[in-house]
């Protein structure tokens, strides 16, 4: 009689067998990584979907009406920073961000909410009392802080006021 093993597959003072090598994963016999929403690029796209819905809000909820003396598109418009940037935050989370991507996240992140906050409180101003004042902190100041544009870009300021630049003299012809 063989003495073998706790598995019963050698017999004693055998060597082992050697195991076989791993076979390379398929398509059907890869393992599953999880959901789809456990994944980075998912929160990404979401990231991008929201944020091309909710910058279109003004347009796309006009039929809405007014409610007093705002629109409803402007309340509805108070849901964008949570749309864009609670997958936004997702997306860092679920890659494994380290403190440094989240310390940029959240100086964006509040730079994106103060130039919202500014542009949606002129905007609604502005569709009430139209003047430059509203004008100026909606299409100028606010926009210019939503969307971080200062700092990315070398296209001077704009000019909020309605003035006409007047070109330079011409050279002294003599």
């Amino acid at each position: 009689m063989m003495d073998t093993h706790a598995h019963g597959a050698e017999p004693a003072g055998a060597p082992p067998m050697p195991t076989p090598p791993p076979t390379p994963p398929t398509a059907d016999t890869a393992p599953t990584t999880g959901p789809a929403y456990a994944h980075p690029a998912f929160w990404l796209t979401a990231t991008a979907v929201t944020y091309a819905l909710t910058h279109h809000v003004g347009v796309a909820m006009a039929w809405l009406g007014t409610i007093g003396p705002t629109r409803w598109a402007d309340w509805i418009d108070l849901l964008t920073p949570y749309a864009v940037l609670l997958p936004a935050a997702a997306a860092l989370h679920t890659g494994g961000a380290d403190r440094r991507a989240w310390a940029l996240y959240l100086t964006g992140a509040l730079t994106y909410v103060e130039g919202h906050g500014i542009h949606l409180a002129a905007n609604s101003v502005g569709n009430h009392t139209p003047n430059a004042a509203a004008h100026l902190w909606d299409e100028v100041v606010g926009h210019y802080i939503w969307y971080g544009e200062r700092p990315w870009s070398r296209r001077p300021w704009p000019r909020p006021w309605h003035t006409t630049r007047h070109p330079a003299p011409p050279p002294d012809a003599s």
